[in-house]
């Protein structure tokens, strides 16, 4: 490939006296060919030395994360991996030192050449921040890698470097980072600038920007919530949306950077309509924004590394906007994350308001700084030294291997964080983890048992431990890796990472209205099991309201749909206001489903039975429906609702639940007798059913001979009332409500704090997951006699 532009000399003496920090280590272990595992797969290679190499063929190992397997004296060897995935083999030499690379499909079944070539094109995916990428993603970028032409220029100058009798993805060889640098801009095109954070452009007018796809604001749960700017405006990567799977707000990240949305409570308007000022403002609510990491169709190599990476947004867990007695009340909801602009002052650091919140907020950018370096860059690099690739941790693990990266790191690399927090750039601190893995046996050992506790355990049953143990400490030990990766880190961009935080500021803000609403939804949060997959959602008033609605039902249908009897979909426009979520495949479910619905509330004319086109609703709700997989008595059924209207002061209504168990009637039976064993909850503050707190077990009776037996009919769901006091609302324990050809004992009921739960108390939701826990636990046995 021509070349019309030279590297710089300065970049390339940056990266040459960066790398003389990193040792060589001696190697470890033997020629050893452990029996083929189950599960795992042969690759056939061959070495192919470049000419002037001094090593001997015989004297190599070909090492994956399955063991160290010898190579022939004509350079063949057999290998082995894990499954079809992209996997890293290293030839290492007699002393451990890296001597060439090639990337492995478990798939292939032509023979592999590991030779100067394979190498330029593992350097080459290195310098690209491939590392940094899904695991979905890998097997199209290394397509991607292996055929772009930039591969020839590196391989020439390997096999220079060779010919000199060198290793050069070992040595410190300034020709190689030059070399890596040309590749990187024949692929980028030329750097426009070094992003160092003295040296940055005034980006005050690229932090806010519309992207094409955002996630419909759908919930405002107990409260009708607006924002402002409003849904479709992203400040640094982020928009402030309704919450799609549950009640107040949620966080929309574009972004490969994590932050964490902060909720103030500013102000609130008092009965008399008078706008009231909080100061200082009220911390209700913190949440983590978790960094994107889902990568869509990309067909080149620059749209994986360049701004226009078509990076997944991913929603973060949504914080309540609750009301200040139940007002209208006015919050700012700010977000803080790392940035590398050093130029735009956030107007956000010069409101008063804010003043003595700033040394908290400051220390939470950092540590947000510090997150991103080591769980997107730092950890995906020592992900691929150990395995050879990416893919082989467990996903259930990663929060637990997070957790432990980040105390080994705190232990081991103390300064790494205040680097960091001092304007050192991540090229540098890559260095740093690099250099302390290559020289620190016990940091090394540290990460290295924390990885392997995180491996799938089907992979870890087959793994070689001191195979990978090599693999790690010849990665770190290998100069051109380590300036390639130092590259990625310092060219432009890592897998969008470099831009995202030069696109975003430190610290911006969105402000919230929250208000009552005489609207709800009920329930807001249930659950669908085996013996129960239908939920009905219904919307209730919670006061007094006249007028003509309809309504427009939808949901992602994830695991089931809606239907309202005459219609069935993902979105129904109905005049009905109950609906039912029917999970398609019952067998299926699983503890870890969700699914949400949502309802927005349009006031129409008389007659109406079409919704206008572009007329707002007058309300928005959203229910979360989970999975629970945990075998309960098919009888026992959770059943949502409100409160009767005037139960309560100012004609208010709850949202309210009651745990039924359906007992038909027995033609001719005279007495029934229900046994409760072994039930949860014993003692339990809440607990709502008297026997079952003191009694682990205990018989109800419906005894139909007894004349002063309480049998009153049914009349909904939380209508409690009885049929000779209908002022007595009281239910302490079991009740038996006759509903047609059965009855209907309430075990467990409860009803949402109208004002919403005061601080430490269980809302609603949280109380019905408890009923499904303590039934779980026991069982239910039915007897009759007449």
């Amino acid at each position: 490939m021509n070349r019309t532009r030279s590297a710089s000399p300065s970049l390339a003496r940056s990266l040459a006296s960066s790398i003389l920090l990193l040792s060589v280590l001696v190697g470890c272990g033997g020629k050893v060919t452990p029996p083929t595992p189950g599960g795992a797969k042969e690759v056939s290679g061959k070495v192919v030395l470049p000419t002037g190499t001094t090593v001997s063929l015989g004297s190599l190992k070909a090492v994956t994360g399955l063991g160290s397997f010898a190579v022939a004296a004509d350079g063949t060897f057999t290998a082995q991996v894990i499954g079809d995935a992209p996997t890293e083999i290293d030839v290492l030499d007699g002393a451990g030192a890296l001597v060439l690379s090639a990337v492995a499909s478990g798939a292939a079944a032509t023979t592999l050449e590991v030779s100067s070539r394979s190498s330029a094109a593992v350097l080459l995916y290195y310098t690209l921040g491939g590392f940094v990428l899904p695991t979905d993603a890998q097997a199209k970028l290394w397509d991607l890698v292996q055929s772009d032409e930039a591969i020839g220029d590196i391989e020439a100058t390997l096999s220079v470097a060779f010919a000199a009798g060198g290793l050069p993805l070992t040595d410190d060889d300034a020709t190689v980072a030059e070399a890596l640098d040309l590749a990187w801009q024949s692929v980028m095109g030329p750097r426009p600038m070094a992003l160092s954070p003295n040296d940055l452009p005034d980006l005050a007018n690229a932090a806010t920007f519309s992207p094409a796809a955002l996630l419909t604001p759908q919930a405002s749960g107990a409260s009708n919530i607006v924002i402002e700017p409003g849904a479709g405006t992203v400040q640094s990567g982020v928009s402030v949306i309704h919450n799609p799977l549950g009640t107040g707000v949620a966080a929309q990240n574009n972004f490969r950077r994590p932050a964490a949305l902060l909720a103030y409570q500013v102000g609130y308007q008092d009965d008399g309509g008078n706008d009231q000022v909080l100061s200082p403002p009220v911390l209700t609510a913190s949440i983590d924004v978790p960094s994107t990491g889902s990568l869509g169709v990309f067909q080149a190599l620059t749209d994986i590394v360049k701004g226009e990476s078509p990076w997944s947004p991913v929603v973060s867990d949504g914080p309540q906007l609750t009301l200040h007695d139940g007002l209208r009340t006015y919050y700012e909801l700010v977000l803080l994350g790392p940035s590398l602009d050093a130029v735009t002052r956030p107007p956000l650091y010069d409101d008063p308001r804010f003043a003595s919140e700033r040394g908290k907020w400051n220390e939470m950018i950092g540590d947000k700084a510090l997150e991103l370096f080591m769980y997107d860059i730092a950890l995906p690099v020592m992900e691929n030294f150990a395995f050879g690739g990416v893919g082989h941790i467990d996903a259930s693990k990663l929060g637990k291997l997070r957790q432990r990266f980040k105390a080994i790191n705190d232990t081991h690399l103390a300064g790494l964080g205040v680097f960091l927090g001092a304007g050192g750039g991540y090229a540098e601190a890559v260095k740093i983890v690099l250099t302390e893995l290559a020289t620190n046996n016990r940091y090394r050992l540290d990460f290295f048992e924390t990885m392997v506790e995180a491996m799938i355990e089907s992979e870890k049953n087959k793994a070689s431990f001191e195979a990978m143990e090599a693999r790690m400490k010849s990665r770190a030990s290998a100069s051109g890796i380590a300036a390639a990766v130092q590259l990625a880190l310092s060219a432009g961009d890592v897998g969008a990472i470099i831009k995202d935080l030069n696109d975003a500021l430190p610290a911006v803000s969105w402000t919230a209205t929250a208000s009552p609403t005489l609207f709800a939804l009920n329930p807001e949060l249930a659950y669908f099991t085996k013996a129960h997959p239908q939920v009905e959602l219904s919307v209730s008033t919670r006061g007094p309201v006249t007028g003509n609605f309809m309504y427009r039902w939808s949901t992602s249908g994830a695991y089931g749909e809606l239907t309202d009897g005459p219609k069935k979909g993902t979105t129904i426009d109905t005049s009905y206001s109950s609906v039912w979520y029917t999970v398609r495949a019952p067998h299926t479910i699983t503890d870890d489903q969700k699914d949400g619905v949502s309802v927005a509330v349009y006031a129409v004319e008389p007659g109406t039975t079409t919704i206008p086109a572009d007329q707002p609703p007058i309300a928005r709700l959203a229910a979360e429906l989970k999975g629970f997989d945990r075998e309960i008595d098919a009888r026992l059924e959770v059943r949502y609702g409100s409160t009767p209207a005037g139960e309560f002061k100012d004609g208010m209504s709850a949202s309210c639940a009651t745990m039924f168990l359906h007992i038909p009637k027995e033609t001719g039976a005279k007495k029934y007798s229900v046994n409760f064993a072994g039930f949860g909850g014993v003692g339990h503050p809440d607990n709502p059913n008297a026997y079952l707190y003191a009694n682990t077990s205990y018989t109800w009776e419906i005894d139909l001979t007894d004349p002063n037996a309480r049998i009153w009919s049914y009349k909904g769901v939380c209508d409690w009332r009885h049929d000779d006091d209908p002022t007595f609302y009281a239910v302490a324990g079991f009740a038996t409500r006759e509903a047609g050809n059965e009855y209907l004992v309430a075990v467990y009921t409860s009803m949402a704090f109208l004002d919403g739960p005061p601080p430490g108390a269980r809302d609603l939701p949280e109380k019905v997951m408890l009923w499904y826990d303590w039934a779980s636990q026991g069982t239910v046995t039915v007897t009759y006699s007449k």
